[in-house]
């Protein structure tokens, strides 16, 4: 056999033995948004500004192990166009196995509770000033971290049956403060028939230290119905937010109801919509009456948000977007916009500020 031919004999060998390889392994796929908007926003020092919403990329793929069952991973990073800073692996990003038995992930993942906030408003993604969960979400303007993704979790979905999806949560107390107990776990259900949607979604996270403190408990409930009738979709939501611990030394509550309804109108290539929240005032119980739970103050601790959007879809890919979004608090209350806020610090915010904000801009998926 001469040099040549013993070369090209292993060369086809490797070729094939990529090609075995390659039918194993689905093709890697890469994926992103590029969501930018020119916004003006007052009446807190009016100006114009740019703004990244829900921008991000990643890679997803699977493999088929046999008998019907499938492995699957994503890698997500987030993206400020605007900036240019970003995370390679900050947003969702996990491994899992799916089969007869349902599927099964673990990784830094959206929660049912968080996937249900996206039905709450009809923003594209989910974020912009436009989106309401800045009112639907927080404690007067407090971030809880309960619609945020939630590191180190592990999250198992049932099989579908009979338009029910369910899917359960848990993530263990690794990152517990002082020996308190940290641990996280939730649920979602999603049942959809005929022109019919229905979410509910719970879920718990102990001892975050973010209002109240100790060995705490901040949890968040959440339900949405939509109903479609030819061009038309409405909405009505509502979702509940508390957070029970220690309070200047001693066991309180901090809690608040939060409503949205609104509707779609969609026509060819045209979208318009309209969504109106409201945040109740905060109801608070035992050692937390003081501050802004101090009787002279809790009543006027309400906001309302409304957004009036537009949209034209170009192509199944690319979108114009535009829309009008306000927030009025009460004497009491600091809500701000969740995604880009005005003022990010709660601290600096001034109670009782009527938020504005107008944009026009351009979102494109790959």
């Amino acid at each position: 056999m001469t040099p040549f031919s013993s070369t090209s004999a292993l060369a086809a060998a490797i070729c094939l033995l990529c090609a075995a390889g390659a039918h194993a392994q689905t093709t890697v796929v890469p994926f992103g948004t590029l969501d930018l908007t020119v916004e003006r926003v007052g009446p807190i020092a009016p100006h114009g500004r740019v703004s990244s919403n829900s921008s991000g990329f990643g890679f997803r793929g699977s493999e088929e192990l046999g008998g019907g069952m499938r492995a699957f991973f994503q890698l997500e990073g987030s993206l400020s166009v605007d900036t240019g800073a970003g995370g390679i692996a900050s947003r969702d990003s996990f491994v899992g196995l799916a089969g007869p038995f349902g599927t099964l992930r673990a990784g830094h993942m959206t929660t049912p509770l968080r996937a249900l906030g996206g039905r709450l408003n009809f923003v594209p993604g989910g974020t912009s000033i436009a989106n309401n969960m800045g009112v639907m979400s927080t404690l007067n303007g407090m971030h809880a971290g309960l619609n945020s993704r939630l590191p180190n979790s592990v999250q198992y979905a049932l099989p579908p049956f009979s338009g029910v999806a369910v899917t359960l949560l848990y993530a263990p107390g690794e990152l517990r403060p002082n020996g308190d107990d940290d641990s996280s776990y939730g649920a979602g259900l999603n049942y959809e028939t005929g022109p019919w949607q229905l979410g509910l979604a719970h879920e718990n996270r102990g001892a975050q230290r973010k209002q109240a403190l100790g060995n705490s408990n901040d949890w968040e409930s959440r339900a949405v119905l939509r109903y479609t009738a030819g061009e038309l979709t409405f909405s009505l939501g509502w979702d509940k937010l508390a957070s029970d611990g220690l309070y200047n030394g001693a066991r309180g509550s901090v809690a608040r109801d939060a409503w949205t309804g609104g509707f779609m109108w969609r026509r060819a290539r045209h979208d318009v919509s309209l969504n109106v929240s409201q945040a109740n005032a905060l109801d608070c119980g035992g050692n937390a009456r003081s501050g802004q739970c101090a009787p002279a103050a809790v009543d006027t601790t309400g906001a309302r948000q409304l957004a009036l959007l537009y949209h034209y879809t170009f192509s199944k890919r690319t979108m114009l977007i535009a829309f009008y979004s306000t927030i009025c608090n009460e004497a009491n209350a600091r809500y701000d916009y969740d995604a880009n806020p005005l003022v990010p610090a709660l601290s600096a915010r001034a109670p009782g500020s009527h938020l504005r904000g107008m944009a026009l801009g351009i979102r494109h998926s790959y």
